[in-house]
């Protein structure tokens, strides 16, 4: 259990956001709004072959010139957690480090980049994707990563429509959109 949660939130919250080679760098927080929310399906894969699926939902609570306010809702095995956390708007966003275990480092490359058009639920969302091959080192244990990220500028808080990722310790992860709006 804590290995899935660890692995959950620190991967992501590491693809919170992502760069992009050919786009000049924007926190699409900043275009947030008290009341947007998003939902999410994560599925994961151990080594072993035992599945878990974990729900998150990220809703902007409070926002001004300099931070936003999220609350953080994530239920796994039956079990919810809540927590609120609150992200800086007036510096870079580093998507490799947001959200990461403070004894934990993470170094991510893009390595590709396109568009694609993703369907979640029942609707089609335009996408930028981006590809990225990295390592996380936490508890001087080191793991490589590939993984792939689905973005789109319609879907509120951070634009993430879906996600792919395999590590080197066997875990695959899928993360996809199941629901998104204002309050």
């Amino acid at each position: 259990m804590k290995t899935w949660l660890l692995c959950s939130l620190l991967l992501f919250s590491a693809l919170f956001l992502a760069p992009t080679r050919t786009q000049a760098y924007e926190n699409p927080l900043k275009k947030a709004n008290v009341g947007d929310w998003i939902e999410h399906k994560q599925t994961m894969t151990m080594a072993a072959g035992k599945t878990m699926e974990m729900t998150s939902k990220q809703t902007v609570l409070a926002k001004d010139e300099k931070e936003i306010t999220m609350k953080m809702e994530t239920t796994v095995m039956g079990r919810a957690n809540s927590h609120e956390i609150k992200i800086p708007l007036d510096v870079p966003y580093n998507p490799a480090t947001a959200g990461v275990a403070r004894d934990a480092k993470a170094k991510m490359e893009v390595v590709g980049e396109g568009e694609e058009s993703i369907k979640a639920g029942d609707k089609t969302y335009a996408c930028h994707w981006v590809e990225m091959k990295g390592t996380t080192e936490s508890r001087g244990k080191s793991t490589d990563m590939h993984t792939k990220v689905w973005y789109c500028k319609d879907v509120p808080v951070n634009g993430m429509v879906k996600m792919e990722m395999d590590s080197s310790s066997g875990m695959k992860m899928t993360n996809e959109l199941t629901g998104a709006g204002t309050k």
